[in-house]
């Protein structure tokens, strides 16, 4: 458990600059407000992937990775497929007032645009597609995050990838047998 707590902590200070994990030691949140906001995230993720009618296992996996990176329950994590899938056969208008009413209660008030750019970072673990593109600035807009920042959201996600690409090929300019395939030369 420590080494747990100890990899979230790095984790929310490297990524996005946090003095502690969000909802731990604040006073601010419970454990089942706590618990509650992370089955909130997590839907939201799954309802931002399904957008497109289409969760693929690639976008699945990134969620459930990244979920269990920031220390989220097992339970939690391993009920990603099915919430994902069971999202595909909502409507768009659906999922964007479902993520609205998640976000009004617990520390996930506080986390629209994060929503926005983890569900862009998702989608784009096998490609940013426009029509995942159009799920999120609706989804945003209804969050009431307007389309500039969606494309600067976009635009960020984007290079963050172009960067990973090229700190990969200088780290291992030969290729390595532990690189995804995408990676070796």
């Amino acid at each position: 458990k420590r080494m747990e707590k100890l990899a979230q902590k790095f984790y929310y200070a490297d990524h996005f600059g946090f003095a502690s994990i969000p909802g731990e030691g604040d006073g601010q949140v419970d454990d089942v407000s706590r618990r509650d906001d992370t089955i909130g995230y997590m839907r939201s993720l799954c309802n931002a992937v399904a957008a497109d009618r289409e969760a693929s296992d690639q976008e699945i996996e990134w969620i459930r990775g990244y979920l269990a990176t920031k220390g989220y329950d097992a339970d939690i994590v391993d009920s990603v497929k099915s919430t994902a899938k069971d999202a595909e056969s909502k409507t768009l208008d659906a999922i964007a007032k479902e993520t609205k009413d998640m976000l009004k209660k617990g520390t996930l008030k506080y986390a629209a645009r994060v929503i926005i750019y983890d569900s862009l970072r998702a989608s784009a673990s096998d490609g940013l597609h426009e029509d995942e593109l159009t799920a999120t600035k609706t989804i945003a807009k209804e969050l009431g995050v307007d389309e500039a920042d969606v494309l600067a959201l976009r635009d960020m996600v984007l290079e963050e990838i172009a960067l990973k690409k090229k700190r990969v090929t200088l780290l291992y300019p030969n290729g390595s047998v532990f690189l995804q395939d995408e990676f070796n030369p």
